[in-house]
């Protein structure tokens, strides 16, 4: 099979695509990584700040202040990322040079 010189074109344009996405799914890969370990870091800050209510013998604490605070500071979370993520824009890969 011979590759015609305007298929050599889409040949480029489609690994330049895939280039775009490999970068995205890497970013993606350590945004989760990140947001992961900050989630266990304020888990244990919780968890560090209400260790007077954690006995050693779970069923006589009150691990469920401890999950609403959690679930509470989630809940204020996402006013947050919605603030955050109103000033996000989509990139555009395409070839065309803006004017």
């Amino acid at each position: 099979m011979t590759i015609e010189p305007h298929d050599a074109h889409e040949v480029c344009v489609a690994t330049r695509t895939l280039a775009h996405w490999t970068d995205l799914v890497c970013g993606v890969v350590l945004a989760c990584r990140l947001t992961t370990a900050l989630g266990s870091l304020a888990c244990l800050g919780v968890a560090a700040a209400f260790s007077s209510e954690t006995p050693d013998d779970l069923n006589n604490g009150h691990l469920e202040i401890e999950f609403f605070t959690i679930g509470g500071i989630a809940l204020l979370a996402v006013p947050l990322w919605a603030l955050v993520s109103s000033f996000y824009t989509v990139p555009s890969f395409s070839d065309e040079q803006p004017a």
